[in-house]
């Protein structure tokens, strides 16, 4: 079953952040990284934080683990 399944709003556009998702289930996510173009470096963040960004997609989807439901987030900009 898919996350939109479970919760509806984001069929319709809704956004959540991570803190949002905390005591759903059966939902669970593994690690979540986040990437903004403009602010972001892959080299020195962790891409843990919004604040602590990468810099691309390819960074984060290389600090995934392969079935552990990790999640990237892209920041606007």
């Amino acid at each position: 079953m898919s996350l939109k399944e479970h919760i509806p709003a984001l069929k319709y556009g809704h956004r959540i952040s991570p803190d949002e998702t905390e005591g759903l289930a059966p939902v669970s996510f593994g690690d979540f990284f986040f990437v903004h173009s403009v602010s972001g470096d892959d080299s020195a963040n962790a891409g843990k934080q919004p604040d602590d960004a990468l810099a691309t997609i390819d960074a984060a989807i290389a600090k995934c683990a392969a079935n552990n439901g990790d999640v990237i987030y892209v920041l606007p900009g």
